[in-house]
Formats: C-alpha cells, structure tokens, sequence
C-alpha cells in the first residue's frame, strides 16, 4: 500500500500499486508477449495483490478503481477477492 488520504467529506482513500510485473520479473518477456505494452502479473505479483487485499480486511471498501491496464485490473480484481 502507498498511502491513504482523507478528503474533507471524510472520504479515506487509498492507492494501491500493481504486483510484480511480468516484464520486471523476465527482461525478455516483450520479445515474444502478445501485448508487449501492457505486462500482465507474475505468480508472485497475483500473490501480492491478493495478500494486499487480506491486509484490508475490515476495513470498509465501497469502490475500486483501477487503471485499464491488464496489471492493473488483475491487481484490482486479487485485492478484491481477498478482501471478501
């Protein structure tokens, strides 16, 4: 987790970032990938983001926003799942 920050509503925000890339974890991953912009997770980076989201157990999540990238989304989506 990078941070959290209450606005003047009360709102609590938190920004979250990706799990391990598959281009970090594997330097030659472009050359053959179908989508060389846009790296998906490693095992390890859905691992993370799944921990993230048992981190965050409790605490009351109403939304979840991500950017479109595939990383992005899947981090979302393992936060998610195991927040409940």
């Amino acid at each position: 987790m990078r941070g959290s920050k209450m606005d003047a509503h009360g709102t609590h925000l938190l920004h979250v970032r990706h799990g391990e890339r598959a281009d970090v974890a594997d330097g030659d991953w472009w050359e053959t990938a179908s989508r060389p912009h846009d790296p998906p997770l490693t095992a390890l980076g859905h691992r993370q983001a799944h921990a993230t989201g048992v981190a965050l157990v409790g605490e009351h999540i109403e939304f979840i926003y991500a950017s479109p990238f595939k990383r992005c989304v899947q981090t979302a989506c393992e936060i998610a799942a195991g927040h409940g």
